[in-house]
This record gives structure tokens, C-alpha cells and sequence, in this order.
């Protein structure tokens, strides 16, 4: 493992052939075209911003700092962790398939019609509001964000557990059997039907429908 300091920018050309895991520092901002062909956990901060398309084949965790903003169409075929920083919005419909994990930007807001069908988690960011129609069918945790407010009448039915943030007010009659957790602190309207599988909701203490819960599924867990 290599831990480059907060002040370290110079060009990684001769890194040990051996390196499995790679973290730079805050204001490392160097391209990334010779890193050893092993190297299996990168970690980029702040203000990195380069192209990540030549990055080595046996990479399977990829963090990318808040300042990049470059496509993503071209990582490693073996690459199982995803985490994209603030600043990127680009399309994300060509990403490995081995990918089972993947967090979006603060900024990112396209359509995502073209997940890996392997992704297991799926952890939004904040400026998202796109369909959750055509999500992975293998999904099994998903969090979305402050700006969501879309329908989510199809998700997979693979779901255990999903997180609805503040702007979310659609219904919830229609969510996938397989849920067994949901997080809906800022949700207000009245549930009418609760999927068979749920074992707990974490609501607020101002949700007005506890009672209506209780009577749906007299053993649920209320947070």
C-alpha cells in the first residue's frame, strides 16, 4: 500500500510493480497512464482531474475525487467498486459489468437506463431526479437524494432496502414485494399498502400515519 501526503504532485511513473493499493493526496493532479499492472485499489482526492481510460485491468476499487469530471466509458473490465466525486455529470451507460457498488456525484444527472445488471448497491447524488424505471434486476439497496421526486412504481424485485430524502412525496403503494427496510424521515402521506417482506420504516416523529402502519402489518419495526 502507497499513502502519498496532502502536498505530493508529481508524476507516478516508477511505482513498485507489486503496489495493490494506491491513495493520493488532496492536491495530487498528475495523469494516470503507468500505474503498475496489479494495482487493484485506487483512491484519487480533491483535485485530481484526468482521464481515467488507461487504468490498470485488474483495478477493482475506484475513487475519484470531487474535482473530476471526465467521462467514464473506458475503466477496467474487473472493476467491482464505483465512487464518483461532487463535480461529475457525464453519461454513466458503459460501465463494467463486474460492477456491484456504485455511488454517484453531487452534480449527476442523467438518465441510468444502462446499469450493469450485477449492481447491488446504488447510492444517488444530490442533484439527481431521473427514472428509476430500468434499474439493475439485481439491485439490492438503493438511496436516493435531495432532489428526487420521481415515480418508483417499477423498481426490481430484488430490493431489500431503499432511502427516500426530503423532496420525495410520490407514493409507495406499489414498491417491490422483496423490501424489507425503508428510511423515509421526510415522507408525509399515508401508506396503503406495505410490501410483504417489510420488517422495518424509519420515519419521523411527525409522520401522521403510525397507527396506519401498525394496522397494515401489525409486526413492523417503527424507528
Amino acid at each position: 500500500k502507497l499513502v502519498l501526503g496532502p502536498k505530493f504532485n508529481l508524476p507516478l511513473d516508477n511505482l513498485p510493480k507489486t503496489l495493490k493499493c494506491l491513495f493520493c493526496g488532496m492536491d495530487f493532479n498528475y495523469p494516470l497512464n503507468n500505474l503498475p499492472a496489479g494495482l487493484e485499489t485506487v483512491v484519487l482526492s480533491k483535485a485530481f482531474n484526468h482521464p481515467v481510460d488507461n487504468l490498470p485491468s485488474r483495478l477493482k476499487m475506484l475513487i475519484l475525487g470531487d474535482d473530476f469530471n471526465y467521462p467514464v466509458d473506458n475503466l477496467p473490465s474487473r472493476l467491482k467498486m464505483l465512487i464518483l466525486g461532487d463535480d461529475f455529470n457525464h453519461p454513466i451507460d458503459n460501465l463494467p459489468e463486474t460492477l456491484i457498488l456504485l455511488n454517484t456525484s453531487v452534480f449527476f444527472n442523467h438518465p441510468i437506463d444502462n446499469l450493469p445488471l450485477g449492481l447491488q448497491e446504488l447510492y444517488l447524488g444530490t442533484n439527481f431526479n431521473q427514472s428509476l424505471d430500468f434499474l439493475p434486476p439485481n439491485l439490492q439497496i438503493l438511496y436516493t437524494n435531495h432532489a428526487f421526486n420521481k415515480s418508483i412504481g417499477n423498481l426490481p424485485n430484488s430490493l431489500k432496502t431503499i432511502l427516500l430524502a426530503d423532496s420525495f412525496q410520490q407514493s409507495l403503494d406499489t414498491l417491490p414485494e422483496s423490501i424489507e427496510f425503508i428510511i423515509m424521515i421526510f415522507y408525509k402521506q399515508k401508506i396503503n399498502k406495505l410490501p410483504a417482506n417489510l420488517k422495518k420504516i424509519r420515519t419521523s416523529r411527525q409522520y401522521s400515519y403510525h397507527k396506519e402502519l401498525l394496522k397494515l402489518k401489525p409486526d413492523l419495526i417503527i424507528e
